[in-house]
């Protein structure tokens, strides 16, 4: 996943304070769910499908990375999120 690699590259000190020595094999990633998103009522012009792929550490959920997804099939931003 680009985002966690990133995430560990460019938050160092924080990556090491959720993952200690971290050690890949034990890193989970599974989709927990996906949904469809409609904002800004009435109008409703913000509609997404948004997968959430749940980021687990040595059986312990971490964080969640979001995908947005257009109507129409295309990415159209994503979020991750460690808690």
């Amino acid at each position: 996943m680009i985002s966690f690699n990133n995430y560990r590259v460019e938050q160092e000190e924080e990556f090491h304070s959720y993952f200690g020595e971290f050690v890949e094999t034990d890193l989970e990633c599974y989709i927990k769910k996906v949904s469809i998103e409609l904002r800004n009522f009435p109008e409703f012009d913000y509609i997404h499908l948004v997968s959430y792929l749940s980021i687990e550490y040595k059986e312990r959920v971490l964080g969640e990375y979001r995908l947005y997804f257009t109507l129409e099939g295309d990415v159209d931003d994503s979020d991750f999120i460690m808690y």
